[in-house]
């Protein structure tokens, strides 16, 4: 189960947030800018214009978390759930990730989004997000310029 953390919270969980960024295959941060992106991400979390949501097992051990913020595509006049970041901290079932993304869903429609987009170059969440439903919309290419 998907479980928002309150703004309130975000300041005892934010050694463990870093750590997600940093280790996290999802993240496009050089470690020479971490330290604005952090200071970002803080602000970002803490006012609730981004969300981090927890997994947690039956221990109530911290199993997963997600980082999110909701986004507007201005050309086709509509919000979703952008997934930032995306963190495991052990296997879990299939069930469990589509428990996890089904809660973010219900937030996401909660919220008026019409869909939950992600950046992944992981094959495991490519085979899990086809299982999902969802779509390969688009490859993003980069070609970093020299100075």
């Amino acid at each position: 189960m998907a479980i928002k953390l309150r703004p309130d919270q975000i300041t005892k969980a934010w050694e463990t947030i870093k750590y997600v960024v940093v280790t996290s295959n999802m993240n496009p941060v050089t470690k020479d800018r971490l330290s604005p992106f952090f200071n970002r991400l803080l602000s970002d979390l803490l006012s609730g214009s981004a969300q981090c949501f927890i997994r947690t097992d039956e221990n109530e051990q911290l199993t997963g978390m997600a980082i999110t913020k909701i986004r507007e595509d201005k050309d086709a006049n509509e919000k979703y759930l952008f997934v930032s970041f995306l963190f495991s901290f052990k296997s879990v079932s299939d069930e469990e990730w589509t428990k996890d993304i089904n809660d973010l869903g219900e937030f996401a429609k909660s919220n008026g989004c019409s869909r939950i987009e992600a950046y992944s170059n992981s094959d495991r969440v490519f085979e899990i997000t086809a299982k999902l439903g969802f779509l390969e919309r688009y490859r993003c290419l980069v070609k970093p310029l020299e100075d």
